[in-house]
């Protein structure tokens, strides 16, 4: 969930994961902007933060994304494509990296953005003091402005997540040059240089951003963008039908029928697509009761993954083996998930000392019960349906499992402090299947490993994985990664969903690219637009 994450998947070819330099601009459609037009976008949650650099949560990115610029994006190909870049160029050994920045591009409080910015934020991202994830920048040995529009990386040695390390918000110097960085007011009205300006946030609410008709690379053609705040996803489906909103995912249950309705299909542009997301449980091992990998591999054979996939999720999923999703380079088609076995997953208690005595009754071991809490995020129907199924299933082992719902910021605090005993959350991943930030046991290396998982041989993995140039060698690596992933199951590895969703077919120019979603890729929202007979007024509370 962090910064560089949220993007959505396609197989990515050799000649994509190891590209040196790419500079062709996106496509942008002609015709008259849209004024007025507002894009009502439910989401399920308040960001934790809008700081951009500390954020992690999918929402605070989607609001980074719209406000900020990264130096490189990934394109509708999930190719690199320049933003605040114009261009890039490697040395012939790969261990320099120069970026060309745009001239002319200016913050939206009007002050020139040049390459000071960028070592700004690569300073804090840096930072120990901010407690950032910079995993992604371990390689990097040096970084330089030679001048204002010059940004020189140095290596310590070539990876092949070079021009990926880059793709994280730039922030403003000159706004947080005074005062504690982490406190700054800013972060509750951040500033950028992207297609949209922050305008307000009203906590529990909704986030307004509007258009910046200045942006360098061609004003958006919507006029506003709201975030509207809504917990429930059944809510968000209604407030769609209502019309209080314009985008919705569609619940499981209410795919096939409204599929097959044409007054549906007339008032919506439906889209389905897999998602570069995975659902997982994650077990602390640094709690008596999943240190044991026994123990972690019973709980996900007594978990009926593929039963809820096809019934309570209407096959709009894929179950898991491990991180790497079927369409990431390096998957191993020949590891398969664990069954749904609760015999097995009874002897494997049983093997690391969890008993019940033979009338039946809790486990224990050495006297102490088998009793744990799972933390979920509140009002998700997904990890509502999933913890209820498996508080069924270990109830019928022996295993007291109880059920506590926090609200996202909560639960991504207890995770983030290796807070809990077992907790239902989920990672966006990246077009580059890469997991060390998941996996590896150094916390600068692997910030997201909230269950304190180690293993010495996928450690050294994991390195080798982000310096293998050669996809051969790469995909050897990931292979061996997977199969001790499926070996230890530090988390029970959930699904990877299918979204479905409509979108009000006012809105035009909306599309499923390889990256997935219509938010997604570069230049995205940028092509949306209303016809004028279609564009409406909407009532404002």
């Amino acid at each position: 969930m962090a910064n560089r994450l949220g993007r959505v998947c396609c197989l990515l070819g050799a000649a994509l994961l190891w590209a040196g330099c790419g500079t062709r601009e996106p496509t942008r459609p002609t015709g008259p902007p849209a004024e007025k037009v507002e894009f009502v976008l439910p989401i399920d949650s308040d960001p934790a933060t809008l700081n951009f650099v500390t954020g992690t949560d999918v929402w605070q990115s989607l609001v980074a994304r719209f406000v900020a610029d990264s130096l490189v994006d990934d394109g509708e190909a999930l190719e690199p494509v320049p933003r605040l870049a114009s261009s890039w160029e490697f040395s012939p050994d790969r261990k320099v990296l120069t970026f060309h920045l745009r001239q002319g591009v200016r913050w939206h409080d009007g002050l020139p953005c040049t390459a000071r910015d960028v070592l700004f934020t690569y300073a804090k991202l840096r930072d120990p003091a901010t407690h950032a994830r910079a995993d992604f920048l371990q390689d990097v040995a040096e970084v330089t402005a030679p001048d204002d529009l010059t940004l020189r990386v140095v290596y310590r040695e070539p990876t092949v997540l070079a021009l990926d390390a880059w793709k994280f918000p730039i922030l403003a110097e000159h706004l947080f040059s005074r005062g504690d960085f982490l406190a700054s007011a800013v972060h509750q009205s951040p500033v950028g240089t992207g297609p949209f300006r922050f305008d307000s946030w009203k906590h529990g609410r909704e986030i307004v951003l509007s258009a910046n008709r200045d942006y360098f690379l061609g004003p958006p053609r919507l006029d506003r963008i709201i975030l509207k705040i809504m917990p429930s996803r059944a809510t968000q489906f209604q407030a769609l039908l209502t019309g209080e909103v314009d985008w919705s995912s569609i619940p499981p249950e209410e795919w096939e029928a409204r599929k097959s309705q044409a007054e549906f299909r007339r008032r919506y542009h439906l889209f389905e697509y897999p998602v570069l997301y995975l659902y997982y449980l994650a077990w602390n091992e640094k709690t008596s009761f999943f240190a044991d990998a026994k123990v972690r591999n019973a709980m996900t054979l007594s978990l009926d993954r593929a039963g809820y996939v096809r019934k309570a999720y209407r096959g709009g999923g894929i179950v898991a083996v491990t991180t790497f999703h079927p369409r990431q380079f390096g998957f191993d088609p020949g590891l398969l998930p664990l069954p749904h076995d609760p015999g097995r997953a009874a002897a494997l208690l049983d093997e690391a000392g969890w008993r019940r005595d033979p009338g039946g009754g809790p486990r224990r071991r050495a006297g102490k019960r088998f009793r744990f809490e799972l933390l979920i995020f509140q009002a998700n129907p997904v990890q509502e349906q999933i913890a209820a199924l498996l508080q069924e299933s270990l109830a019928r082992l022996g295993i007291d499992m109880e059920i506590r719902a926090l609200d996202f910021p909560a639960l991504l605090d207890r995770l983030q402090r290796h807070d809990f005993e077992a907790a239902f959350s989920g990672w966006s991943l990246t077009p580059d299947p890469d997991p060390t930030p998941f996996f590896h046991s150094d916390p600068i290396l692997g910030p997201s490993n909230y269950v304190g998982y180690s293993d010495a041989e996928l450690d050294r993995l994991l390195v080798e994985g982000r310096h293998a140039f050669d996809p051969a060698r790469r995909s050897a690596i990931y292979r061996r990664v997977q199969a001790i992933l499926g070996r230890d199951q530090p988390y029970t590895f959930l699904f990877f969903p299918i979204q479905r969703l409509a979108l009000d077919s006012r809105f035009e120019g909306a599309r499923v690219t390889a990256a997935g979603s219509p938010l997604r890729a570069f230049p995205g929202i940028l092509n949306w637009y209303v016809p004028a007979e279609l564009r409406k007024p909407r009532a404002r509370p």
